[in-house]
């Protein structure tokens, strides 16, 4: 019998940041498109990646880079 595949349905996902533009907080739902993961492997200590949002700001119009996470 075949496996079944893990089916979903991305509702979204909120993430409150401060805009570089502005410096004021603002609230921005992101889509599945939105977030990315890199990861390369590393002889010293493993690996390193990162999990980083791209979104459009509605305070200042410009696009930014958010990283959530970091390794």
């Amino acid at each position: 019998m075949a496996k079944k595949k893990n089916v979903h349905e991305f509702l979204g996902l909120f993430i409150k940041v401060i805009c570089p533009v502005k410096n004021e907080e603002v609230t921005i739902q992101l889509t599945e498109y939105d977030i990315m993961a890199t990861n390369q492997e590393c002889e010293l200590c493993g690996s390193h990646g990162d999990i980083t949002v791209d979104f459009k700001c509605p305070l200042c119009g410009e696009s930014h880079s958010h990283e959530i996470r970091g390794w």
